[in-house]
C-alpha cells in the first residue's frame, strides 16, 4: 500500500517533534516512528525557530538574531521533513508551529527565557506581526506540503481584566462588544446554567459562569480571538482544497489556564466559525525544567481541562514536555500522569531536547577533540554576543540577562557551576542562539560545523542517533502513541 506522507492527520493522538537541524535530527526521529508504527508531527516554531527564506538568506544584521534562530528556513525544514519521511515510509504531518501574533521575535524569545521586555506601540507591533505571519504562511503553502498550523496570540491577552469590577468592568465590556444586543446574547450564552463535563477517566466536572465572569473574560480575550481569527481566515482563503489542521496555543502565559477561561475561549472560537483540533493550555509546566508539583493535582487539572476541550470538539496539546536534562523527560511519572488524565487523547510537543542532547554530547567529549572544540567555540561565541547585548543595551538586554551572566561567572569562580556547563541556567536560556550566529561572509559557521561533524564523524553520528531514538522511543511509549497509524485507516 502506498503511504501518503506528509498528510493531515486530524485529531489523531500523536507526538510532534521540533527539527531545528533537520539534517541531524530526522534520521533518529524517523527510525523510532517507523519501528513503533507511529504517525507524528514534524514542526518548527514560526515565531522563533524558523523564518521565511528572505530572512534566512538576508545579509547579516538585517534581521535580529532571534528571527529564525535555527538558521533553517521554512522551505528547507518542510522540504527536508517531507523527503525524509517519504523515503522512510513514515506518515507525518508537517506543522507551522507557534505563529506568534502581537509580539516581535525578540519579545517572543523573551517569553521563554524568563524576561518580558516590551518595545514599541502594541498596535504597530500587531500589524507588523500579522504581515510577517502572512509572509510565513505564503512560503509554507507554496511547498504544498504543510498540513497544520498553531497560532499563539498570548501577547494580546489582557490579564488586567481579572481585577476589573463595577463601572470600569462595564465600560470595558461595552468597548469590547459595542452592540447591546450582542452583549445580551453573549451573557445569556453562559449564565443561568451549570455546565457538566463527564470524562473518560471516570471523573465528572462542572462550572458555572456569573455575569461578571463573562464580562471579564470578554475583555480579557477579545483581542486575542480577533487576531487568531485573522490568521485563520488568511489560511482558509489560501488553502487549495482539502483540510488543514488548527491548534490554539494558550500555554505561554504567566499563569495556569483557568477552566472557565478555556471553555470561554473555545466556545467563542466556535461561535466565530473556527475549528481547532487541538488547544494548548498552560498546565503549570516551565520550559526546560522538570515538573516539581504534586502529580495528583496535575492529573486533576489536566483531566478537567481535557474534558472541557473535548466537549467543544478539541483535544489537549501539551507543550514544553522536555525537562532539565535530555534524560529527565519532565520528571518521574509525569508523562504517565498526563496519559492517565487524558485517557491517551493527547498531543505532545517537544523541540529543544534534541539540541540539548547535542550540546551534552559535545561537552562531554574529550578535551582537545574536534567535538569539544566545536562546543567551546559555540559557548564562547554566544557569551560574547550576550555581553555585547548588555554593553550596547540591545534587544536581548534585560536585568534577568545581567543576573544570569553574573550568576554564571560567580558560580564558576566559586566552583558550584562547571565552566561552560550546558546545564547552567545561562546556557539553557541562550545557547540556542549559536545556530544563527554568522561570520563576515554570512555563513552560519557553527551550524555548518555541527552538520559537517555529524556527516563525517561516524562514531558521533552513531551516538547522537541512538540518543535521538531513545528520547523519541520514550515519548511514544510512555504516552501510548505506538501503532496509532491503525486509527487512520
Amino acid at each position: 500500500m502506498r503511504i501518503e506522507t506528509p498528510r493531515y492527520i486530524g485529531s489523531l493522538p500523536h507526538p510532534a517533534f521540533g527539527i531545528r537541524i533537520p539534517d541531524i535530527v530526522l534520521p533518529g526521529i524517523l527510525r523510532s516512528l517507523k519501528e513503533h508504527r507511529t504517525a507524528a508531527g514534524l514542526m518548527l516554531s514560526f515565531g522563533r525557530e524558523t523564518a521565511p527564506s528572505y530572512v534566512v538568506n538576508a545579509a547579516p544584521g538585517l534581521y535580529h538574531i532571534t528571527t529564525g534562530h535555527t538558521g533553517t528556513s521554512i522551505t528547507e525544514y518542510i522540504e527536508k521533513a517531507a523527503s525524509h519521511a517519504a523515503r522512510e515510509g513514515v506518515i507525518v504531518e508537517i506543522e507551522a508551529d507557534h505563529l506568534i501574533v502581537g509580539a516581535t521575535t525578540a519579545e517572543a524569545v523573551s517569553r521563554i527565557i524568563g524576561t518580558g521586555r516590551i518595545s514599541g506601540k502594541r498596535s504597530d507591533i500587531l500589524e507588523a506581526s500579522l504581515r510577517y505571519n502572512f509572509s510565513e504562511i505564503d512560503e509554507a503553502l507554496a511547498t504544498r506540503k504543510i498540513n497544520t498550523f498553531t497560532v499563539d496570540a498570548c501577547s494580546l491577552i489582557d490579564f488586567s481584566a481579572d481585577n476589573l469590577s463595577g463601572y470600569e468592568l462595564d465600560q470595558r465590556f461595552e468597548e469590547a462588544i459595542p452592540e447591546s444586543t450582542e452583549r445580551i446574547k453573549l451573557i445569556e450564552r453562559y449564565t443561568s446554567r451549570r455546565l457538566i463535563f463527564p470524562w473518560i477517566d471516570g471523573r465528572s466536572y462542572n462550572i458555572e459562569f456569573t455575569v461578571d465572569d463573562v464580562k471579564r473574560l470578554t475583555v480579557k480575550y477579545t483581542d486575542s480571538l480577533k487576531a487568531t481569527w485573522r490568521i485563520y481566515s488568511y489560511i482558509e482563503d489560501r488553502i487549495e482544497g482539502g483540510f488543514f489542521g488548527f491548534e490554539i496555543a494558550l500555554d505561554e502565559t504567566p499563569m495556569i489556564t483557568p477552566t472557565k477561561d478555556l471553555y470561554y475561549y473555545l466556545r467563542e472560537w466556535r461561535e466565530m466559525g473556527g475549528h481547532a483540533e487541538f488547544i494548548a493550555p498552560n498546565i503549570g509546566f516551565e520550559k526546560r525544567m522538570d515538573y516539581r508539583g504534586d502529580l495528583a493535582e496535575l492529573r486533576s487539572r489536566v483531566s478537567m481541562l481535557a474534558a472541557i476541550a473535548y466537549s467543544l470538539g478539541s483535544t489537549l496539546s501539551i507543550h514544553s514536555t522536555s525537562g532539565f536534562t535530555p534524560s529527565s523527560m519532565k520528571g518521574a511519572r509525569v508523562y504517565e500522569t498526563l496519559r492517565l488524565a487524558t485517557g491517551g487523547r493527547i498531543k505532545t510537543k517537544i523541540s529543544g531536547i534534541y539540541y540539548e542532547l547535542l550540546l551534552e554530547l559535545l561537552y562531554n567529549s574529550p578535551p582537545g577533540s574536534k567535538r569539544r572544540r566545536i562546543y567551546e567555540e559555540l559557548f564562547d561565541t554566544v557569551i560574547d554576543y550576550l555581553e555585547s547585548e548588555v554593553k550596547n543595551r540591545g534587544l536581548l538586554y534585560s536585568d534577568e540577562l545581567v543576573a544570569k551572566l553574573d550568576e554564571y561567572r560567580c558560580g564558576v569562580k566559586d566552583g558550584w557551576i562547571r565552566m561552560k556547563d550546558p546545564l547552567s541556567i545561562l546556557a539553557k536560556s541562550y545557547l540556542f542562539l549559536a545556530l544563527n550566529i554568522r561570520d563576515e561572509k554570512g555563513r552560519r559557521y557553527i551550524r555548518d560545523s555541527i552538520i559537517e561533524l555529524y556527516n563525517e564523524d561516524i562514531e558521533f553520528r552513531r551516538m547522537y542517533d541512538l540518543g535521538v531514538v531513545s528520547i523519541t522511543d520514550s515519548i511514544i511509549e510512555k504516552f501510548g502513541f505506538q501503532n496509532n497509524v491503525e486509527l487512520l485507516y
